[in-house]
């Protein structure tokens, strides 16, 4: 292979990988841009240590080895006049043009549409608009335009996107222009995609004051709040203002925001609480239910049957009670009870789940002994246990109930009401 074909096949190397380093160039962080603008007065052949710098990141970032003939070759775009006419050199000036953000070597391009698409990138860092008519595809030229008029924030020159190209248009333009220069009074200049203009600007700005002009009023407060984590925008973001107080709240674990939900609000309350290990919250609730709810869904989580003697709530406290009754088989709980129905329930639950008739005469009231000896006695068919029963009707009736269950008609002897003793030895 002779030295001048060694020399254009390495080149043409060189120019594939500058540009793939150009490519990973735009994804360098800002520091990389503010080296490159420092250079990028020098058209052809700059700063030899800055490109070096370059390259070094380079292969610090993606962990590949650049050959020592590419950094040699980098340090000047003039070697692009050794390769060959043709793409080689025209993809070695474009990836020069755009490393550099130089768009004089976009003129030394011959191929039409490499030197549009180097226009068109170098655009991104240019204020010239004047670069633009040097593009003729229309692709180009817009998104070219558009890119100068985001650099300048210049409105103006989005007129003169061509409108022929599906995916650029002048309204978004127009929109990112005003996002860009914190300008509200853009939206106003558009003719279509107004109030898709104010939706983005006020979401941009967090500016609840646009959230009335944009195109889902609602949702752009519940947005604007959430970014903000200021719950007032809230109160206007309708079917989102439940989530919208409830996500702020528990984001900021501000338990004085749940007061506001008008659903699960003891579950505000409750999240937070746990959150932070501190029940207390709980009793911050300004409704003695949401409040009680609260301790009640903390006592389970945390294991603490004490935080049932805090809930003021007679339904949630008895519920409580109940719940750790249960689970530690412990009749002490439903002497606590405050109501006589959650007590007896208790209670029989209880000497059924465990199978102990004993547990019934714990009972404090006479009415419920009476309930859960007669319950107990169906359950275990053994009318011994109505004779436990102190009312006269009860025990009556708890005879007459095992008697007929199990076909015993000497059970019957023991009922005292006349009617229901005949009733029972003619069906036992």
């Amino acid at each position: 292979m002779h030295a001048g074909e060694k020399f254009f096949i390495a080149f043409i190397g060189v120019a594939a990988l500058l540009f793939f380093i150009s490519i990973i160039l735009l994804y360098l962080p800002a520091e990389t841009g503010q080296t490159n603008k420092s250079i990028s007065g020098s058209a052809e052949k700059p700063s030899q240590d800055i490109s070096q710098d370059i390259l070094k990141e380079i292969e610090e970032k993606t962990g590949i080895k650049i050959p020592e003939e590419v950094k040699e070759a980098a340090k000047d775009a003039s070697v692009c006049e050794r390769i060959s006419k043709g793409l080689g050199r025209d993809m070695c000036y474009e990836n020069y043009a755009t490393l550099y953000k130089n768009p004089a070597l976009c003129e030394k391009i011959e191929n039409e549409t490499y030197r549009n698409q180097c226009y068109s990138h170098t655009s991104e860092f240019s204020s010239d608009p004047a670069l633009c008519e040097k593009i003729t595809s229309d692709v180009e030229r817009d998104r070219c335009y558009k890119n100068i008029a985001l650099n300048k924030k210049d409105v103006s020159l989005c007129d003169k996107i061509s409108g022929n190209v599906e995916y650029i248009k002048k309204w978004d333009c127009y929109k990112d222009v005003a996002i860009a220069k914190k300008d509200p009074t853009i939206c106003d200049m558009m003719e279509e995609q107004r109030e898709v203009c104010y939706s983005d600007l006020a979401t941009a700005l967090n500016d609840a004051s646009l959230c009335s002009k944009s195109s889902n009023p609602e949702y752009c407060y519940y947005t604007i709040a959430l970014n903000t984590l200021d719950p007032a925008p809230c109160k206007n973001s309708g079917d989102w203002k439940q989530k919208c107080y409830e996500e702020i709240a528990l984001t900021k674990k501000d338990y004085s925001i749940c007061e506001k939900l008008e659903l699960r609000k003891a579950d505000c309350f409750y999240k937070i609480a746990l959150d932070k290990k501190d029940p207390s919250i709980c009793g911050k609730a300004s409704e003695e239910s949401v409040a009680g709810n609260c301790y009640y869904l903390l006592s389970i989580d945390m294991n603490n049957p004490s935080l049932c003697d805090e809930i003021l709530d007679t339904t949630y406290k008895n519920r409580c009670y109940s719940t750790f009754a249960y689970a530690l088989n412990d009749t002490s709980f439903c002497e606590k009870m405050e109501t006589s129905e959650g007590e007896k329930d208790c209670y029989i639950t209880l000497a059924k789940k465990l199978n102990d008739s004993s547990i019934c005469g714990k009972a404090t009231e006479v009415e419920i002994k009476d309930k859960c000896y007669h319950e107990m006695a169906v359950k275990a068919k053994d009318g011994s246990l109505c004779a436990y029963i102190q009312s006269t009707e009860e025990k009556d009736s708890c005879y007459l109930e095992v008697a007929l269950n199990i076909d015993d008609p000497t059970l019957c002897d023991n009922i005292q009401d006349s009617g229901k003793r005949e009733f029972c030895l003619k069906y036992s």
